[in-house]
């Protein structure tokens, strides 16, 4: 099996590729940014990259989000690379989009970091360091599938505020987090201690990809920026029930009913889990559109790798993030009602809806 999917089935959840061409395709990345942003992009030279101001990385940034020409040119460079590892991993019937987006760090100080006093300073993926998360919740809810590909551009040097992770160690799920120093799912200072955090090799040229439970925060010390593009991509069915897990999921056409159709999807998830933990929060979901709550309060519980209790919030937070396709930040109150009638509030490329969908793929 090939090591994108593989990293799916350990406890792992990342993979670098070293025997890639993307190395080929930096001059020509570098002079598109710099077309369509104004700022020369020195990508080898250290020296150079070093007197880059504030104000450049942020017309790169914005270049990168905002500028639809160039968005769709790296979309040509990107695509071959990542197509093939979706096709095998999805399937031919998944609707995704190739969004390439820039995540940058500038220098600071120590001084400076005096001053991230946990307001919204470092919700910025420039300014401050990122804080320990999983990413379940920043890609609202959507897929315990999604795959991040990471391209890094600059030199991966040990005074950046490099991206760290830490493998999960028993088994995929959510480690316990608060949002009670300001960042809606920060990984509690104490689950953190437990974890062994180190830099991937991010050296240029090496594609790093890792799923949504991988815990990931950057390092304090930024001496020099650093840049590198990603793409997000969050399947828009369960096909990779059969692609990564080899379960049969085409027999869902045998069964003659909507309800017959998720009660086979709940046991092949049920399956799934059982390889992959983290197919857990589809698995509640599919409980939570068969209004069966205890059912998705059994897989939520799974879910966490701590005692989740009798936290009722959190459990609604998951399910509403599930079926509006919302981070937790965004989450209200009245999100909560929603979730009397599932059904009636799917918002389109939710978690619920990729489960709609995969039961239309088989009606």
């Amino acid at each position: 099996m090939n090591s994108v999917e593989q990293m799916f089935l350990t406890n792992r959840q990342y993979h670098i590729d070293c025997d890639t061409d993307f190395m080929d395709h930096a001059p020509t990345i570098a002079s598109l940014i710099q077309q369509h942003s104004g700022v020369y992009l020195p990508w080898e030279d250290e020296k150079a990259l070093q007197k880059l101001t504030e104000n450049d990385l942020v017309a790169v940034r914005n270049a990168s989000l905002k500028d639809q020409e160039l968005g769709v040119k790296l979309q040509e460079i990107f695509a071959p690379y990542v197509k093939p590892h979706l096709e095998r991993m999805f399937g031919k019937h998944i609707q995704y989009s190739i969004r390439v987006s820039a995540q940058i760090k500038r220098t600071w100080t120590n001084e400076m970091l005096k001053e991230d006093n946990r307001d919204n300073h470092f919700y910025s993926d420039l300014a401050f360091p990122t804080r320990a998360h999983q990413d379940l919740d920043n890609n609202g809810f959507r897929s315990s599938h999604t795959t991040i590909f990471y391209f890094q551009m600059t030199p991966n040097v040990s005074h950046a505020s490099n991206l760290e992770i830490a493998p999960l160690k028993e088994k995929v799920g959510l480690l316990a987090f608060s949002p009670k120093l300001g960042y809606s799912n920060e990984i509690t200072l104490g689950e953190q201690q437990k974890l062994n955090w180190f830099v991937p090799d991010l050296t240029p040229g090496n594609v790093y990809y890792m799923g949504p439970y991988l815990p990931h925060r950057s390092s304090r010390v930024s001496k020099f920026p650093r840049l590198a593009l990603n793409v997000k991509i969050q399947p828009t069915n369960l096909v990779w029930l059969e692609n990564i897990y080899g379960l049969g999921i085409k027999k869902m056409a045998d069964s003659s009913s909507h309800e017959q159709k998720l009660s086979y999807l709940v046991d092949l998830l049920k399956e799934a889990s059982k390889v992959n933990n983290g197919a857990s929060y589809e698995l509640g979901i599919a409980e939570l559109l068969r209004n069966n709550w205890e059912g998705m309060k059994a897989a939520f519980a799974q879910l966490c790798l701590y005692d989740i209790g009798h936290d009722e919030r959190s459990m609604k937070l998951f399910a509403a993030g599930g079926i509006l396709r919302k981070n937790s930040r965004e989450i209200t109150e009245e999100d909560f009602m929603k979730l009397d009638d599932p059904m009636k509030n799917i918002v389109q490329h939710s978690c619920a809806d990729a489960i709609i969908e995969t039961l239309k793929l088989y009606s």
